[in-house]
């Protein structure tokens, strides 16, 4: 796969995850989850600022349901298969998805006023 294309997937992927209702962090940080397996979230920023951030995206994505923290010599985050996590998560949020639109869309950030 070319990296143009790749770019696209993942451009369109995170757009469609903040339209579910993940935020732009928790987007990416997912997408990267699923990229790369057994991920460390100390390995994820540098310096002290980026690693309490990046502990709280993980956080939320483990209570939204699209990874899960896997104990054992070190502490790893795993993303959630998407067949299983995003319908989980329309369970506990109470969204629904129609294939053609969200009936709860994130904002187009190219429509931005700020």
């Amino acid at each position: 796969m070319s990296e143009e294309l790749a770019e696209v997937d993942f451009q369109r992927f995170w757009r469609r995850l903040q339209q579910l209702g993940l935020n732009a962090y928790e987007s990416r940080s997912y997408l990267v989850l699923l990229d790369i397996p057994n991920s460390k979230p100390w390995n994820g920023g540098a310096g002290a600022r980026a690693a309490a951030e990046i502990y709280e995206v993980l956080d939320s994505l483990v209570e939204k349901g699209f990874a899960q923290v896997v104990q054992g010599k070190d502490q790893a985050v795993l993303a959630v298969e998407p067949s299983l996590a995003i319908p989980g998560y329309w369970a506990v949020s109470g969204r629904c998805w129609n294939r053609s639109s969200p009936t709860t869309a994130a904002p187009d950030p190219r429509s931005s006023t700020t």
